[in-house]
This record gives C-alpha cells, structure tokens and sequence, in this order.
C-alpha cells in the first residue's frame, strides 16, 4: 500500500493506492480515501489527489506524509496544481448550424 497524508492542525486527510494494510482514517471518508491499485513497478507515477476527496478545500496545508507497508518506492518532488475554473457561456453558442447525428 502507498499512502498520502497532508497536515492541517490533524492529519486526519489520506489517499491511499493498493491493498487496504494501513489501519489509519476511516475508509472511503476524506481520513482515508482509496484512489485505485498499486501503479505499476519500476515504473515513474504522477500520484493526484483532488483537495475534496480528501477534505482539504479552503484549508491550510502545514505538512505532508508519504507512507508505505511492505515495500519501496523512491519519491520526487510534492506539490499542488492549481487548475483555473472555466465558465462557459452556453448563451453565447450558435449550434443553428451544428451537424446533427
């Protein structure tokens, strides 16, 4: 299992990879959110974790965890992305012309 933690005053927000090994956080809440299988071995892997899933929209991060059970993973750089919101004006599309199918 490979897991993330991040720290707001708690480090009750995770998001874990693989078999369910690490007895941290309620499973399936933002203390413990599952994100699929293991990503393959040997083999490099961006790890994201959308802010909600883990109960992190709006607050603060202070610190971040990287935790495994039975193996070994060599990590590199941590960060955040922050995607801009896009507001369509559907008002604004003439389909008048669109083919239909």
């Amino acid at each position: 299992e490979v897991m993330l933690q991040w720290n707001d005053g708690t480090w009750e927000h995770r998001a874990y990879w693989g078999a369910n090994r690490i007895a941290w956080g309620d499973d399936g809440t933002p203390s413990r959110r599952f994100m699929g299988p293991l990503p393959p071995a040997g083999e490099w892997v961006r790890l994201e974790v959308a802010v909600d899933l883990v109960g992190l929209v709006d607050r603060e991060i202070n610190g971040m965890a990287f935790t495994l059970f039975d193996g070994r993973a060599t990590w590199d750089r941590a960060g955040k992305v922050c995607r801009p919101v896009l507001f369509l004006d559907t008002d604004a599309i003439d389909l008048s012309r669109a083919a239909m199918a």
